[in-house]
Order: C-alpha cells, then structure tokens, then sequence
C-alpha cells in the first residue's frame, strides 16, 4: 500500500468470492495507509477509496448481493470500520499566552480541535459502506442512533445465509471495544441501490460472582461467520483496548440487550436472531485473535501471543446439545483439552482456508501466517 508511511501497511483483507462467471476480475480487497483497494486475480489495483482525514481501515468485511436470483451478475457489498491514525501533541497548548490576543488564537485553536476529536470520534464509530452498482460503487456511511454512547468499531462480519448464495438481504454484525454487536439488515432494492436500518444491538458482559469494584469490560477481538447464521465471537479483557473509553461514567451501551457470559476471555458461538450463546470455547489462555470456519463445519482459533497454539474445532462441537440435563438454556462448555491443537503452528496473525482447485474435490489445506512467515497445515 502507497500512503502515509507512518500508519502501517496493510491492516486486513477479505477475498470477493465469485459467484458469477469467469469474467468478473475482482478478487479481493485490502486496507491499510488510509485507503481501501480493489485487486484482481493478477493482483493489479483496479479501484482505490480514501479513508477519512485521521483514519486507516481496521477491519473489512464483503458479501455478494442480488436483487434476482435469475440475474447473471451479483453486486458486491463492501464494509469498513477504521481506526483513528492522526497524532494529536501533548504540548499543543502547553504555553501560557501572555496577551489578549493570544488567548484568542489559543481559544480559537482548542475549538478548532475539539471540532476535529469529535469527527474522529464518530468516524470510529461508524461504519462505511461501498455498494457496487453496475460498473461503478456507491457509498453510504452507518452511523448509530445514539453516537455519544456508542463506543468504536473493532470488528466487521457478514452473517452467511443457509444456501451460501447471494440474496436480496444481508446482515452486517458490528462489534465494537465495549463488547456491543449492533446487527444491520440491508437490503437490494429494485433499483439497484441499497438500503440499511438497525435492527438490534446487544452487548456481552461477564458479571464476577465475587462483587469487585468493577466488572471486566470485554471488547469485540475477532468475528468469524458460520454456517447457517451462526456467528463465532471472540472477546478480549484488555484495559489497553478501552482506553478511549476512561472518560465514560458508565460501561453500559444505551439501548443494548446484555447477554451475560460466564467467562470474559473465551469464544462464543452465537446465535444472533436468538440472542443467545450456543457453544463457549475457553480453550486458550490469551486473546483469540484469528479464525476461520472450515468447509467442512468446523472452526480454527488462534490465540494471542501469550497463548501461541492453534486449534481446530469440529462441527460437532460447535452444536448445542439438546435434551441435556440441567439448564436447557445453559451455552455447551468446551475447554482446551475438547481441540485438537496443531502442532508446529504456533502463533499465527491471520488464519485462511485454501481449497482443493481440482473439480469436485473437497480436501482443503489450512493456511496461517505471521509477519513474514507463512505455514501451511494438511
């Protein structure tokens, strides 16, 4: 990525999955350095969008839409939360000014900056939308109802359908440093263009059963879609994530449902349209930092630096069990020994499936990296 060198390079991508014929060229998309990028199969960027002044994309999320099942061509939805790259300095106002004048131009500079902190601010609290119409795209910027006790974006993920398919509708899950999944419902209208309403917003809070002087504060680290719209949450408990949130009088979003977990760090796979926790994976000892879901209905964590191991969860275990003794509604408990870790992975930063490219087959290997080392798991 070209840019502003002083704010990293590519921060997250997400792959286009093709549904339509070999000549749509769009493969996939990243973000980084202020800007997201559209790239074909031959790697050539074919599309640039800046960031907001301040910002840098943090993490992206990308679906396939379709006003007609008939229609030959998908449109492709693109979102992108961002987090605020623009340095403010500590000693911008630390002189005293000695006349009229410069108290003016003092005052004038404080709500200059004021304005400035309050637009990052919501633009750390949104999230923008790219929505491919014909030849071109569209935006649109999804802004909460309640921006001053919203807390910022982290995460990004489209809710997979149950036919894996392009659909009219989509469902965007927004997670944020305060624990907050806010759901968007979008949809495909006639006209080609798109539009979005929230639909439900819910929070996840891990109350101690020894009362202290205060409760963890969980914040969204990974979001990872599963089958028939399930989603697998991963949190952190890191007070280093909320430290845009000190000022705040209270941890508690406006307006959200609180789902309550019996664990602060864990994965949890949850059923969104419920509001309700199906399977808790308290398996690593660190932050899950990435995941991907399996072709075959299982599910790969990996956990922090602290944790380094990986490890692969089936199918069968990310189903609830039914008809068990005790609280019908209690989350099915996996620990670490549940997993199969693989061995000589090791801490990894991103996680991806590579499937068999010969017809029919369904062998798939795992692909996992970190920094400039790339691994590959059979």
């Amino acid at each position: 990525h070209d840019g502003n060198k002083d704010i990293g390079g590519v921060d997250c991508m997400v792959s286009l999955q093709n549904y339509n014929d070999e000549d749509d060229k769009l493969a996939f998309v990243t973000g980084g350095r202020g800007y997201v990028r559209l790239w074909t199969k031959e790697g050539d960027c074919v599309l640039s969008f800046f960031s907001p002044p301040g910002s840098s994309p943090a993490s992206m999320a990308a679906i396939n839409m379709m006003n007609d099942p008939s229609q030959s061509k998908s449109a492709i939805c693109l979102a992108s939360c961002f987090r605020i790259t623009r340095q403010t300095n500590p000693n911008q106002f630390r002189l005293v000014p000695q006349d009229e004048s410069g108290r003016q131009r003092r005052a004038e500079a404080e709500a200059q900056e004021a304005v400035v902190q309050e637009s990052l601010s919501r633009i750390s609290r949104s999230v923008q939308i790219w929505f491919s119409s014909g030849d071109s795209f569209h935006s649109l910027v999804l802004e909460p109802d309640d921006m001053v006790d919203s807390a910022a974006v982290t995460k990004l993920a489209f809710l997979t359908n149950k036919a894996n398919m392009p659909t009219k509708t989509a469902t965007l899950i927004c997670g944020d440093e305060l624990g907050g999944l806010r759901v968007w419902k979008g949809e495909m209208m006639a006209d080609k263009k798109d539009h979005w309403e929230q639909s439900d917003f819910l929070q996840l809070v891990h109350t101690q059963q020894i009362p202290t002087n205060r409760d963890p504060v969980l914040s969204i680290a990974c979001l990872e879609p599963l089958p028939n719209g399930l989603l697998a949450v991963s949190t952190a408990n890191d007070n280093a994530l909320h430290a845009t949130t000190t000022g705040r009088q209270s941890y508690s979003l406006s307006g959200a449902t609180p789902i309550n977990t019996p664990t602060p760090l864990a994965v949890f796979v949850m059923d969104i349209e419920r509001r309700a926790i199906n399977v808790v994976i308290n398996a690593h000892i660190d932050k899950v930092i990435c995941m991907t879901a399996l072709p075959n209905g299982g599910l790969v964590t990996g956990g922090g630096k602290m944790d380094a191991t990986v490890k692969v969860w089936e199918r069968s275990d990310l189903q609830k069990n039914k008809g068990s003794e005790g609280d019908a509604d209690a989350p099915k408990m996996l620990s670490s020994s549940d997993g199969t870790k693989l061995e000589n992975v090791g801490y990894v930063l991103a996680l991806t499936v590579l499937p068999d490219s010969k017809l029919g087959s369904n062998l798939f290997a795992l692909g996992a990296a970190r920094y400039n080392v790339a691994k590959l798991a059979l």
